[in-house]
């Protein structure tokens, strides 16, 4: 895990935020609380951020309403030495994508990790570097774990959700590592949408598709803001 030493942080928590939200690409005020201060209040958790983007080791970007996300700030980016986007606010495409794999690596009972491009190569150095930016964790389930990658679905009907996932699946096959991960069972799709029936209605499709993998499929209502 990438670690930063830095004399102004004031406690080892600080640190820990900061590794988080390089991982992640982004994180929220919901996420931090529940991760790194859940016997404090969600203000005593605004009172962290708002130091950190004070001190300028985090950005501070709307996300709805009165909502914020975060991201690195400038200070943490060059301590970290990755590239200065990271501080910039989430495209408009990007944003949903990165706070779907958030809530599905942070809310959930299993907490995981997003994995970093290096350490997906470290895995696979096999692995195609135009599907690196996409979000991909490890799931782990009936004692197997599969790499999973993961895919918001806020609005198309399932029927179009899964021709786009199949069309996907044919352009990793092409990659004979993926192939073999696919065809060995040790590859997923996580889907994650906006409601429970939307996620009801994307399991009955992917559970009538005999080709489709692995999968699990996870409602974030959260995201209905976004629409």
């Amino acid at each position: 895990m990438t670690q930063i030493f830095q004399p102004n942080l004031p406690v080892k928590r600080d640190n820990h935020i900061l590794v988080h939200t390089n991982r992640m690409g982004m994180t929220t005020l919901q996420v931090l609380h529940r991760l790194f201060l859940p016997d404090k209040t969600i203000n005593a958790a605004s009172q962290v951020t708002t130091r950190l983007v004070a001190d300028g080791y985090l950005a501070r970007h709307d996300l709805w309403h009165k909502a914020k996300y975060y991201t690195l700030g400038k200070k943490c980016v060059r301590l970290l030495g990755v590239p200065r986007n990271k501080t910039l606010p989430r495209g408009e495409q990007v944003l949903p994508t990165d706070l779907g794999a958030l809530a599905f690596c942070c809310l959930q009972d299993t907490v995981r990790r997003r994995l970093l491009p290096h350490e997906i190569l470290a895995q696979y150095p096999w692995f195609p570097k135009q599907y690196l930016c996409h979000p991909f964790c490890f799931v782990t389930d009936g004692g197997v774990k599969r790499l999973a990658i993961i895919k918001v679905e806020m609005s198309d009907f399932p029927g179009q959700v899964l021709r786009k996932h199949m069309i996907q699946l044919r352009a990793f096959r092409e990659f004979p590592g993926f192939a073999d991960l696919i065809d060995n069972h040790q590859f997923m799709i996580v889907t994650v949408t906006t409601t429970p029936e939307r996620r009801d209605a994307l399991i009955t499709e992917f559970d009538g598709d005999p080709w489709y993998p692995p999968f699990a499929v996870y409602d974030y209502p959260e995201l209905c803001n976004l629409l």
